[in-house]
């Protein structure tokens, strides 16, 4: 399952709960978890922000970006 998926469902966040507190459309959280394409760097912040935790929890260095 992927990273964000997961963390996403271990805070008890909904995608819509996400979006509202990262700032990041629903659609696009969607499209990340299932690995449509990669987020930008903006979005990887407001995303782990809002999961209070770091960047590379979810999205770990070196993982190769999706379009």
């Amino acid at each position: 399952m992927n990273v964000l998926r997961l963390q996403r469902l271990e805070h008890g966040m909904s995608q819509l709960r996400l979006s509202i507190k990262s700032g990041v459309w629903q659609s696009r959280i969607s499209a990340f978890e299932n690995e449509l394409f990669s987020p930008s760097a903006k979005e990887k912040r407001r995303l782990a922000k809002a999961l209070g935790v770091a960047e590379d929890a979810i999205f770990p260095l070196g993982e190769p970006a999706k379009k």
